[in-house]
């Protein structure tokens, strides 16, 4: 299964993947391969399985190795392919990003652990012993405070993370301004910084950021690239409007929504989504109305 060749490298324009599921809640694998189709003629770089809105809690250890099979088959060399294997212990994480690196991904995404409230050690720890276990599969670690009880990876932290060979990039979600701007001095210039969505892109490319982790792309995706590409040639004629627009489309996103809202997403962008797994619901019929509203505007950017 494992190829030993260079993975591709976690840079761009990634967006996140729904966990497309049937009506009778079973993966829709000939789903998931039609959106990464749909995605690698759209021009973006790679994308995300089983991230917090692809429902990473969400399937059994045979519905993930089929599911992660499925993507690399189905990527077939023409985008990174990123999977999440964030677990709550360490076993069960290594397991999957085992996994992931036998079938071919390219990285995976991997937050602290969540249940009982992590220390630093603890989290550290989690890190390294698999950076220790893995081969040649990048790591792109993950900052979402309100995930793993209020754990934020401070730019002190990060100065033991960046001894961990395989971390290559981050997926910073922690909207705080003032911490964004220490991060990213602190090691844009060692490993790339991916915001954890449209409403960052635009400081964080400033300030050298290096891609993204798209809540739209799904959907839109030749307006994300628009946006990132703007954005990373300064064209701010262009990167304002587009920001701007993204910006209140975000607004939208709430932590009680935000599965049900990359599945509308998808669903509306013409992809394969399905309900969120039960006991989780679909997303609210007046949000979804504006949110078709809002891509369907955002379809029209060439």
């Amino acid at each position: 299964m494992a190829q030993k060749t260079a993975r591709k490298p976690l840079e761009g324009v990634f967006p996140l993947l729904p966990f497309a599921i049937k009506e009778n809640q079973e993966p829709d694998l000939d789903g998931l391969a039609h959106n990464i189709d749909f995605l690698a003629k759209s021009g973006v770089h790679g994308f995300i399985i089983f991230g917090c809105m692809g429902e990473f809690y969400a399937p059994s250890e045979a519905e993930f190795n089929l599911v992660v099979d499925a993507a690399v088959e189905a990527a077939a060399g023409r985008l990174a392919v990123v999977v999440g294997t964030t677990f709550q212990n360490t076993k069960e994480c290594l397991r999957r990003t085992k996994y992931a690196e036998r079938a071919g991904a390219d990285g995976v995404m991997i937050a602290p652990p969540y249940v009982i409230n992590p220390t630093e050690e603890v989290v550290f720890e989690h890190y390294r012993t698999i950076n220790e276990a893995v081969e040649e599969i990048q790591i792109m670690a993950y900052n979402y405070p309100p995930l793993p009880r209020g754990f934020n990876m401070t730019p002190v932290f990060w100065d033991r993370l960046l001894t961990l060979e395989h971390i290559k990039a981050v997926k910073e979600s922690n909207g705080d301004v003032w911490h964004r701007a220490n991060v990213l001095t602190k090691i844009a210039d060692k490993i790339n910084v991916f915001s954890g969505g449209e409403g960052w892109l635009f400081s964080d490319v400033l300030l050298g950021g290096k891609g993204i982790v798209s809540l739209f792309g799904i959907a839109v995706p030749k307006a994300v690239l628009a946006l990132y590409n703007a954005c990373m040639n300064r064209d701010l004629d262009k990167a304002i409007p587009l920001y701007r627009k993204f910006t209140e489309l975000c607004g939208y996103l709430t932590a009680e929504n935000e599965v049900a809202y990359l599945k509308a997403t998808a669903e509306i962008g013409g992809q394969k989504a399905g309900r969120p797994r039960a006991p989780y619901q679909p997303l609210d019929p007046a949000v979804r109305q504006v949110l078709e509203k809002y891509l369907t505007e955002l379809a029209a950017v060439e």
